[in-house]
């Protein structure tokens, strides 16, 4: 609507009217973020929605799949409408009860300009101490010491904008020969233009050292005492007002235009400070050229003026909707500064229309300040939390899925190993059979011991991803556990008489001749003690003793 209206066809900000319905009732919220390439001109301005997005925030983000949504996608199509119109809800209130209230403003104004004055001030009082005091407490969590430093200078313009307003005329706090009101707003003024830029310039070396914060702070401490020793103790601060002829003074006029042209400079530079969106980079491109007339390029090919050319850092983190706003707020504070170079005095409609722009200029502020150390980091925080939660579940699922097909594949590779091992095994038994030398026989018991220990460890393994896949089963068979001793030490029997070590099996004598168990897995215990002895017995004996424990007394005695 401001293209068509205002603007030639041949500028780059004309919008062609090819929007639907459904984008115009976003464009008119301003609230949704849409990615929706096709609907403009290859190297041409940004389209008005993302425009109108970049301008006030964004918490839902169309896709261009999504405007002409298909059957698969109709769920989450639907899910982000809802979302969008919920957002276009809250600023809409937001910005109509703002509205109401400096509707308010303008008829307490009639009623007592000085009622007007006091809440103006006291509004501005509490957001810029509000935003001190939740920027500087939540810098941990924000990390941008560019939002810090800007939030602190709020803190100490507060201060002084506090005691503007007790010295007000009419506030009988001060004595009556001694106005020094216009005085502190030119300083608050001063310490607020002047401190924001210095924070936007200086933001790499803020976010680099805590020093450098902390350093920035105590100077505005410091120049804060000096603005109220200048004009209450030393009384050199510059008149800024000539009571006997009703008009400002020189200094107060000057300082009002040095105030455009600083937050003019601040607002440029932080406009410029890596943009992220297509209508803010598209903003900061045509604003750095404009800096860079003043600031040619250097020999060595550098401009002097390249802040999108800053290293990653504390920029990298700000949001465009905290920068835009924090530019608007820098529109408010020149407009309120070329409002009161009219001010002749108190009701005057300068004084009104320059105090309003003042609580719009605040209001963005802390917009800007508290939802970006607030509740972005917090929203971002919980939603992280819930990502990194699906993640884990999804991982967890894709390693349970991929542990039960090892399993699987690791049982059906040792099937198929064992049953051409078992052949082997078979036609070494019958080579036996056959007449053959001693050398013969020799190799035919080393590929027959060679090959019964690769069955024992395909068993095992197999063991274990049945162990693993919760498949493994355990028989009950009367087993004579004397012989199944027996058997397992002759198995290591020629290994000890290589070394020179005896071998004894004690048994007790109430051990019965037949016990239920799975001998298959008595066995494979046994044969792991009896190696792990023999492999590490030099001399002496090995002994394998077994025994009757009081528990399995105790049951057998109960079962009989």
């Amino acid at each position: 609507i401001f293209s068509c209206f205002f603007l030639p066809p041949s500028s780059p900000l004309f919008f062609t009217p090819c929007l639907s319905p459904f984008e115009i009732c976003i464009f008119f919220g301003g609230c949704v973020s849409c990615d929706c390439r096709q609907m403009q001109r290859e190297n041409t301005a940004p389209s008005a929605l993302q425009c109108s997005s970049a301008i006030m925030g964004s918490n839902v983000r169309l896709h261009s799949s999504e405007m002409n949504p298909s059957p698969t996608t109709l769920p989450s199509f639907y899910h982000k409408c809802a979302a969008c119109a919920v957002s276009l809800v809250t600023p809409t209130l937001e910005y109509s009860l703002l509205a109401l209230g400096i509707v308010a403003l303008y008829y307490v104004s009639r009623y007592s300009f000085l009622l007007f004055h006091a809440i103006a001030e006291l509004f501005s009082v509490i957001i810029g101490y509000c935003v001190f005091l939740v920027v500087f407490h939540t810098r941990h969590i924000a990390k941008n010491s560019l939002l810090v430093a800007v939030g602190s200078v709020y803190g100490f313009v507060a201060t002084l904008d506090l005691f503007h307003m007790l010295a007000y005329k009419g506030m009988e706090v001060f004595p009556p020969k001694q106005d020094p009101s216009i005085q502190l707003w030119v300083a608050a003024r001063y310490l607020e233009c002047v401190m924001v830029l210095v924070a936007t310039v200086m933001h790499r070396k803020l976010s680099g050292d805590t020093r450098w914060l902390y350093g920035f702070i105590a100077a505005q401490a410091v120049l804060t005492i000096l603005a109220f020793l200048t004009i209450f103790e030393w009384k050199v601060f510059p008149v800024c007002y000539d009571d006997s002829k009703g008009v400002l003074t020189p200094f107060k006029k000057g300082s009002e235009y040095a105030f455009c042209v600083i937050w003019f400079v601040a607002g440029v530079y932080l406009l410029c400070l890596r943009p992220h969106s297509r209508p803010v980079a598209w903003a900061a491109e045509r604003a750095q050229r404009f800096m860079l007339r003043f600031f040619p390029v250097g020999s060595s090919g550098v401009g002097y003026f390249n802040p999108a050319g800053t290293e990653a850092g504390v920029c990298e983190n700000l949001p465009d909707h905290v920068r835009c706003n924090m530019v608007v707020s820098f529109l408010f504070c020149i407009a309120t500064e070329i409002v009161l170079t009219f001010y002749v005095g108190m009701g005057t409609w300068y004084s009104i229309v320059g105090h309003s722009f003042k609580v719009m200029s605040f209001y963005l502020v802390y917009k800007a300040l508290v939802r970006a150390t607030l509740t972005e980091p917090y929203t971002t925080l919980f939603n992280d939390l819930l990502r990194v939660n699906a993640d884990l579940s999804r991982a967890t699922e894709i390693a349970e899925t991929a542990l039960k097909q090892r399993s699987e594949v690791m049982a059906w590779m040792s099937h198929e190993i064992r049953t051409p091992l078992n052949g082997i095994i078979g036609m070494v038994e019958l080579l036996h059979s056959t007449g053959m030398s001693d050398e013969q026989l020799r190799v035919v018991n080393v590929m027959e011991g060679a090959s019964s220990n690769l069955l024992v460890i395909i068993n095992d393994i197999l063991d274990f991803f049945k162990l693993e896949a919760g498949k493994m089963t355990l028989e009950l068979i009367p087993t004579d556990l004397a012989d199944l001793a027996q058997s397992v030490m002759a198995l290591y029997q020629p290994k000890m008489a290589e070394r020179g070590v005896n071998s004894v099996v004690v048994l007790p004598p109430e051990l019965p001749r037949l016990l239920l168990c799975d001998p298959t897995r008595v066995r494979q215990v046994l044969s792991n003690l009896v190696s792990n002895s023999v492999k590490f017995t030099r001399h002496g004996s090995v002994r394998l003793e077994i025994g009757i424990t009081q528990e399995a007394a105790i049951d057998r005695k109960n079962v009989g």
